[in-house]
């Protein structure tokens, strides 16, 4: 009743990436009949579960890995949340000055590998994952949104993320150009299923995001355009 009321989908999102921002959509034009009456939420990697829950927003298209401990008690709100079947299936992996790309990759942790430090988003199932692989004095816990700041400017000279690739595209377009010595490593950590997060107390609309999701996934397989 209250995203019928305001007359719009409003999605909490970390960019305007073109295979969400086009997921977005398209539950708008399911609840409301037209694609355009969606609007865009920036949040942060720290406050977005608590935005959600506090109805800031009305679903997230944020990255977000599916995880049983989110359903029952996410950390930052102490509450559980319902997600949609993955969208995206995203390779967690590394980002950064190639040499100490390397090193994480290798998980050499001596010699010029000392001076690794890798910049992480805090409260993000990529800081679990990547305790298993270092100690945390080789860790930098960032806010997702700071996180190529924080690698251009030395704070870290490895980012650890899921779309690496897209990463790059950013930081070189943000600098209008090239940036030395920056590469994409060859591995995956892990693979995270994605998906949309919405609050638990709204089933029938969780149930319409989750049936738009799957559309389509089934009209991508199909190869149906219209």
């Amino acid at each position: 009743d209250i995203i019928q009321s305001n007359g719009f989908i409003r999605c909490g999102m970390d960019t305007d990436q073109t295979y969400r921002l086009q997921l977005c959509r398209a539950v708008a034009a399911v609840v409301f009949g037209d694609p355009e009456k969606y609007r865009l939420v920036k949040l942060s990697s720290s406050d977005r579960f608590v935005k959600l829950q506090n109805r800031d927003v009305d679903l997230l298209f944020f990255s977000d890995t599916h995880t049983m401990e989110r359903e029952i008690n996410e950390r930052t709100t102490g509450m559980g949340f319902t997600f949609s079947d993955p969208y995206y299936f995203s390779g967690l992996g590394y980002l950064g000055y190639e040499t100490y790309v390397k090193c994480a990759e290798e998980q050499i942790r001596y010699d010029q590998c000392q001076d690794l430090r890798i910049c992480v988003g805090t409260d993000t199932t990529h800081q679990d994952i990547l305790t298993q692989y270092f100690p945390s004095d080789f860790m930098v816990g960032v806010s997702f949104d700071n996180m190529t700041a924080y690698l251009l400017n030395g704070t870290c000279n490895v980012l650890v993320t899921d779309s690496p690739d897209y990463f790059l595209e950013e930081i070189v377009r943000e600098a209008n150009g090239t940036v030395d010595g920056l590469s994409v490593g060859d591995k995956f950590l892990e693979m995270e299923p994605l998906a949309a997060v919405t609050r638990q107390s709204d089933r029938e609309y969780s149930d319409v995001v989750n049936w738009v999701i799957n559309s389509m996934k089934y009209a991508e397989a199909k190869n149906i355009t219209k």
